[in-house]
């Protein structure tokens, strides 16, 4: 993960043409650009990019296997990612954000849908008192 570092990816060169022109009239030159860059140098050098990408991929797959089998919870796409997007109760929703787990509502997919992110860091323990929270709860 990189503090304040951002990278922009042109697959297409034209595009690129006038971008460190554009970037500066934006105001997006940092000082001391160097430690910001260091950050991305660190992730992209060594694949740690795809191994952080790998475990927070795998989290969300542990998730939404588990998930599947909760009846009053529905998800809305195929876990492909680290973000899940899955309908439920909202009361299930305030017991487990009472209990401590962080998740996003997410009304753009319905009023009952929430927005679930795993990270490199999600661990199994946590991915499993999600899913033990929604089980002991149900509603």
């Amino acid at each position: 993960m990189a503090m304040l570092a951002e990278a922009v990816i042109f697959f297409d060169r034209r595009l690129a043409t006038d971008f460190a022109y554009i970037r500066k009239r934006a105001g997006q030159l940092a000082s001391k650009q160097r430690y910001i860059s260091a950050q991305l140098l660190a992730l992209i050098e060594d694949g740690l990019w795809l191994r952080n990408a790998a475990i927070a991929n795998s989290a969300a797959k542990r998730l939404a296997d588990a998930l599947r089998h909760i009846p009053q919870v529905k998800m809305h796409f195929p876990a492909d990612a680290n973000v899940l997007f899955v309908e439920m109760p909202k009361a299930l929703a305030d017991s487990l954000l009472a209990n401590g787990h962080e998740f996003y509502h997410w009304p753009l997919l319905g009023q009952d849908v929430y927005r679930l992110v795993a990270s490199f860091n999600t661990t199994e323990s946590e991915v499993d008192s999600f899913v033990d929270d929604c089980k002991a709860i149900g509603l």
